[in-house]
């Protein structure tokens, strides 16, 4: 089993190397910064260089790039910027066998509603979207195969230390349920 971390516009962070070294399996972190840590200040910060440096397109094809190689069987965790490339990602069929494809609160997806998946992927929403109406795309999505939906109590960010919505409590939540080592 391989497991597999795809990061949101912060990259690669001490947090996700942490989370890598509870996996008893290889951990992949997929991040947009070529496994440069980085220290943004804020997420204007991190979302303005990652819109002006990589974007959406070129990180899609970075985690295209691991996901080729990869072979066996995955559990793939992505968060916010990786989880809209890996929706995008969704329509291909790879060499690997996706055992679990969880997306926390892939705000891209609105863009691109279109996609219908052939691997499994549940979509953990937060409670709202500041640019956006959730329930609009959220009733696009729910009857969509291969789509499991959910709706976190939380705002987007809240798995992320780095993020002003982070929330400990929950995140170490949803890593007992769905990161199991």
């Amino acid at each position: 089993m391989t497991y597999i971390i795809v990061t949101d516009i912060f990259g690669k962070t001490q947090a996700l190397v942490n989370l890598c070294k509870n996996f008893s399996n290889t951990c992949i972190i997929v991040d947009p910064y070529k496994q440069k840590l980085m220290h943004f200040s804020n997420e204007e910060e991190a979302y303005v260089y990652f819109t002006s440096k990589v974007g959406l397109e070129k990180y899609t094809h970075i985690l295209n790039q691991v996901l080729m190689q990869v072979q066996g069987e995955i559990k793939i965790f992505a968060f916010s910027m990786g989880a809209s490339a890996l929706w995008l990602l969704s329509q291909n069929r790879y060499k690997c066998t996706f055992i679990k494809t969880l997306c926390f609160y892939p705000s891209q997806i609105r863009h691109h509603l279109h996609i219908n998946p052939k691997m499994h992927i549940e979509i953990i929403f937060p409670k709202r979207e500041e640019h956006y109406n959730l329930s609009q795309i959220i009733n696009k999505l729910k009857n969509k195969k291969n789509l499991t939906l959910f709706t976190s109590n939380y705002l987007h960010g809240f798995m992320n230390e780095h993020s002003r919505n982070f929330n400990k409590k929950e995140c170490e939540k949803y890593q007992e349920r769905y990161f199991s080592y």
